[in-house]
């Protein structure tokens, strides 16, 4: 609309600025997962992806006990990472992770991160697409995690058609 549509109303009322307040409060944040959810003792610092709602900027995750927060970068409303220094990993145990909003958001409940001197398996998927699915007998898979190998590497060999099960 133009100026010259408002007939009869006064030029001085044609625009008006109004104040508005807006108080934002921080809701409790959850932890859904944590991705990994286990690492090998001594393999260093890590960062884990922390998945859950609530999530915003000034959203920070800590380990239960310890005074320091985590480095946190967020991501996403229901994505948060998170740095675990290796100093945190260098003893077996379980780590209880906890995120945190500003007031009256608070805690989440905490999931736990184990921390293992046996080999972690993380993730079991098809050697071809990578995918996380069923796997069938005889089928070529790859292994991620930590620990989960022999120190040097090992050939494999295929005898009819089949992979051997010994090296």
């Amino acid at each position: 609309m133009c100026s010259s549509d408002l007939t009869g109303v006064p030029t001085a009322n044609k625009t008006q600025n109004v104040a508005v307040n807006l108080t934002a409060n921080a809701s409790t944040p959850t932890i859904t997962s944590l991705w990994p959810a286990a690492a090998l003792v001594n393999t260093g610092g890590l960062t884990i992806t922390i998945r859950g709602t609530g999530f915003f900027k000034g959203t920070t995750a800590k380990v239960t006990g310890q005074a320091t927060p985590l480095k946190t970068t967020f991501i996403s409303a229901t994505t948060l990472l998170a740095d675990l220094p290796g100093s945190m990993i260098a003893t077996a145990g379980t780590l209880a992770v906890v995120t945190s909003n500003p007031a009256p958001g608070g805690d989440s409940s905490s999931s736990n991160f184990t921390v293992s001197s046996t080999p972690v398996v993380q993730a079991v998927v098809s050697a071809a697409s990578y995918a996380a699915t069923a796997v069938s007998p005889g089928e070529l898979v790859t292994l991620f995690g930590y620990g989960i190998g022999p120190s040097t590497s090992t050939g494999m060999s295929v005898t009819s058609g089949f992979v051997t099960t010994t090296s």
